[in-house]
């Protein structure tokens, strides 16, 4: 069975939206940028680099096991809580 056969590699079928209410799968690639909002309700586990060219918000604790790298401004403001 050829794969010239069908198409070729990166030939997108006329529908190209799945909905599924599960997906398992041993390793997952994006073809191009993904644009909009990834959400995830859970935790997520990178082996390696993050790299955010932007602003990255944190809501609850940042847990640092290792050292920090600042290359520009270092801004730090303490919020009190008076009770």
């Amino acid at each position: 069975m050829s794969w010239k056969k069908y198409g070729g590699t990166n030939k997108l079928d006329k529908m190209n939206t799945i909905s599924v209410n599960h997906l398992s799968a041993d390793s997952m690639s994006l073809q191009t940028p993904y644009v909009g909002i990834f959400s995830v309700n859970g935790d997520i586990y990178v082996s390696n680099d993050i790299i955010a060219n932007r602003n990255v918000e944190i809501n609850n604790d940042l847990f640092v096991l290792g050292n920090i790298i600042k290359t520009d401004l270092l801004t730090v403001i303490k919020l009190w809580n008076i009770i």
